[in-house]
């Protein structure tokens, strides 16, 4: 990182383009400069979508789901307890290939600079950085009041993280992103609503 804590420090490595090199320091650009982190990482140019790039987002995605699904077990060791984790990881992961897919198209339909399907893969797969905090987070929900200003902050977030997936991939502004949250088809509305409802059902 550099001085400023907004600005993200990108290093060079031989024959390759600029990006960021290591999951640690993507994974502290989005807690601290999410806004331009997300530029970057749906920028080919800037971060490559190579398919290490695409691993560290399927790990992301794996690891914070399998981590939220296993606290949301409650510790059983049962079997049945153990299928549901799976189960959970599973659609996390799905979901995540959906919404990927998703983006990639809009950002074709909306003629975006910046379409290349694996930078859809991995803005989305970042964005799943708040799900690791859920189980803190569920812990915290027990305290009036200070618990439920958490669990909305930790919604918020989600939220957050991905409306500027979509504004950076489509490099639209918050206008735009208005417009087109409004004439979204409803069978894309409904991709997004069931995400909203996978991560509210392991956060609650």
């Amino acid at each position: 990182m550099t001085d400023s804590s907004t600005e993200l420090e990108l290093k060079k490595a031989p024959g390759d383009s600029v990006g960021i090199q290591q999951w640690a320091d993507v994974f502290y650009g989005v807690l601290v400069a999410p806004a331009q982190t997300m530029r970057v990482l749906c920028d080919n140019s800037q971060y490559r979508a190579s398919d290490t790039s695409v691993l560290f987002s399927l790990a992301t995605v794996l690891t914070s789901s399998w981590i939220a699904s296993l606290g949301a077990s409650g510790g059983d060791g049962s079997g049945l307890a153990q299928f549901g984790i799976v189960i959970c990881t599973l659609f996390g992961v799905l979901w995540w290939v959906g919404y990927s897919l998703l983006l990639f198209l809009l950002s074709r339909l909306c003629r975006s600079p910046r379409h290349h399907v694996g930078s859809a893969f991995i803005v989305t797969g970042w964005a799943f950085v708040p799900v690791y905090f859920i189980n803190p987070v569920k812990c915290l929900s027990s305290i009036p009041f200070f618990g439920t200003v958490v669990v909305i902050g930790l919604l918020v977030w989600m939220f957050m993280l991905q409306w500027l997936a979509f504004a950076s991939m489509l490099d639209f502004n918050h206008k735009r992103m208005f417009a087109l949250a409004i004439g979204l088809p409803v069978v894309y509305k409904m991709t997004l609503l069931i995400g909203l409802f996978f991560l509210l059902g392991i956060l609650f």
